[in-house]
């Protein structure tokens, strides 16, 4: 209650400050760092092996908290709830990473077939644009399909 009367200032002059922040981080992004990262797309599985971990970590600490007291009554339930979640947590980051690492390794096949399309339109070749047995498009022979 002592600093509620000073709390906006506070406020107000740590919005200023992350203004500037912002706005230094954006010029040195910009115009100053000069990095060539290419990450191939690869930071989105990791932040949600992250995110994961996170999760792993806070339904622990929750699940160590509830076996403390779980002596005490109404403490039970909880305990029980927060290991029910755990397993489906880990449930679904099984099958989360089974769906997700084919597609790490190995482009879909429909992109495989468009990419191959691009390319043969790009050298001069036929337009195409339905689907073919092996390459995974129907060629369009100068303008009539087969």
């Amino acid at each position: 209650i002592c600093y509620a009367c000073i709390a906006p200032l506070v406020l107000a002059f740590a919005a200023i400050g992350l203004w500037f922040f912002y706005f230094a981080y954006r010029y040195k992004l910009l115009f100053v760092s000069n990095a060539n990262i290419d990450t191939k797309g690869l930071v989105y599985p990791r932040a949600l092996q992250q995110l994961f971990v996170g999760l792993y970590v806070a339904e622990l600490c929750l699940v160590g908290l509830f076996a403390i007291k779980a002596g005490t009554p109404g403490a039970i339930g909880p305990l029980i709830l927060m290991i029910i979640l755990l397993i489906f947590t880990a449930l679904y980051h099984v099958s989360l990473n089974a769906a997700i690492d084919p597609l790490m390794k190995y482009l879909p096949k429909s992109l495989d077939a468009e990419e191959r399309r691009l390319l043969d339109i790009e050298n001069g070749g036929e337009t195409g644009t339905l689907v073919d047995d092996e390459s995974g498009y129907k060629k369009e022979r100068q303008g009539v399909q087969d």
